[in-house]
């Protein structure tokens, strides 16, 4: 979602709001996340209640490349690396840095970890966040048609064969996903920041470790058919937020409080039976229990905040319960079918859960549709109303301007009306830089003054 600049998507993947261009200021750094987010969560959550309690040591997360990460998360991150991202004309700082501990980090991560004595003094990681900057410099810089752009591909291939190649070697009983994607699209001039096809759409791959029976083409994979073509065009659809939810539970983490985005049932991983045997015929139940906790979580959220605001029409609001409750109506029927037929304590396929699983996400889809309507959306006439405001009020200060900044205003027009320097009055070419240096600050300062 627009706009496509780092922070903004950043603050989206990982608390599954939807920042807006109001938040464009928090670029220039020193603005972290006090929203909740499942960084937050991996943090502080124990670590007991989510299947780890063989580790020793509480497993740490860690992160490095670019410094945005530890402007939005600056005490989150146990063992951190970052590198400055604002000079786009340096391709390769980041991506060294990162190139340079990666593969130290790999052989601390979970699953992957050389050494698993749990008396060990240094702790697992659980989560690694290496975020590589080269590509987006090269766009900025270059552009996306440069020799430049080839060099770096090449580069961040050889990275990803020989990241996947470890996760693909990890031990049979461990389950390691490597989510890779980017932040935002790019221009055919390399830039990003608005709103066009090009800067919104990004590309996502999503790797697993042969563990986590992740199987391709899987003829029985939940797509909303049992519904009709919009649970379909739901199923379909992925947006940055939709992660949210889904890095979440497979962490066995909650939700984000304030998250609006949907599960993406596609890259979740058959989980293991009582007898430590994967059977995909019963992944369906722990689906649509998953998008039932994930739709709870966003009709909590809207709610809420329907109580203390009235920006969500109530219309919509009803028409999305009545959602929620059929939806409901159809799990619930499902789970005491599935217990009258229960056997070997293993829940197994059905229409009914399928059927749930396309209502539950039409609702996420929906509440998603909702949030942007109302969040993402500028009033113009109000705006209007506040920059005619801020100009009458510019023009009532004059008083308290310096006595000469209307003959340096007029000195600079003189110098943009005539080719002559010589009408300005005689003024002197530092007088002209001072005028027009006085001159840029305030419209810098009225700049900052409408942008916020």
């Amino acid at each position: 979602d627009p706009p496509t600049v780092t922070m903004q998507r950043l603050k989206g993947l990982t608390t599954g709001g939807l920042p807006t261009f109001a938040d464009i200021t928090g670029s220039f750094g020193g603005a972290s996340i006090e929203e909740d987010s499942w960084v937050e969560q991996l943090k502080n959550s124990p670590w007991e209640q989510r299947m780890m309690h063989n580790n020793y040591h509480k497993p740490q997360i860690a992160f490095v490349g670019d410094d945005t990460w530890i402007d939005l998360f600056p005490t989150q991150f146990d063992d951190a690396h970052p590198y400055p991202s604002f000079n786009t004309r340096d391709l390769d700082t980041v991506d060294n840095g990162c190139l340079l501990h990666l593969p130290r980090l790999l052989n601390r991560l979970a699953g992957l970890k050389t050494n698993n004595d749990p008396t060990t003094k240094v702790p697992p990681l659980e989560l690694m966040v290496s975020h590589f900057l080269g590509v987006d410099h090269v766009g900025h810089t270059y552009g996306p048609n440069n020799p430049h752009m080839e060099k770096k591909l090449h580069q961040m291939d050889n990275m990803l064969s020989s990241t996947l190649d470890r996760i693909d070697n990890a031990p049979e009983k461990s389950c390691i996903v490597a989510f890779v994607l980017g932040d935002h699209g790019m221009t055919e001039d390399g830039n990003h920041g608005g709103g066009t096809s090009q800067e919104v759409n990004a590309g996502l791959f999503v790797h697993f470790s042969p563990g986590c029976n992740a199987r391709e083409g899987y003829d029985q994979r939940i797509d909303g058919r049992e519904i009709g073509s919009e649970s379909t065009q739901a199923f379909d659809s992925i947006h940055q937020i939709d992660l949210v939810p889904t890095i979440s539970l497979l962490l066995g983490l909650p939700i984000p409080y304030a998250n609006i985005g949907g599960l993406v049932t596609a890259i979740l991983p058959t989980p293991y039976g009582e007898n430590e045997e994967m059977d995909t015929a019963s992944s369906t139940p722990y689906i649509a229990t998953a998008l039932a906790l994930n739709a709870a979580q966003v009709w909590t959220y809207l709610h809420t905040y329907s109580q203390t605001s009235r920006d969500l029409p109530r219309e919509r609001l009803l028409e999305l319960k009545e959602l929620l409750n059929s939806a409901s109506t159809l799990y619930r029927g499902a789970i005491i079918q599935s217990q009258k037929e229960l056997q070997d304590n293993t829940y197994h396929d059905s229409t009914e859960f399928r059927q749930a699983c396309g209502l539950f996400k039409i609702f996420l889809a929906e509440s998603t549709d909702l949030g942007k309507q109302v969040w993402t959306q500028f009033n113009e006439n109000g705006m209007m109303i506040g920059i005619c405001t801020l100009f009458l009020a510019w023009v009532l200060a004059n008083p308290l301007w310096k006595k000469d900044v209307w003959k340096q205003i007029g000195m600079i027009l003189c110098w943009f009306g005539t080719n002559n320097r010589i009408a300005m009055n005689g003024a002197s070419e530092d007088q002209f830089a001072s005028s027009l240096q006085s001159f840029r600050l305030l419209e810098v300062a009225a700049s900052f003054i409408c942008m916020i």
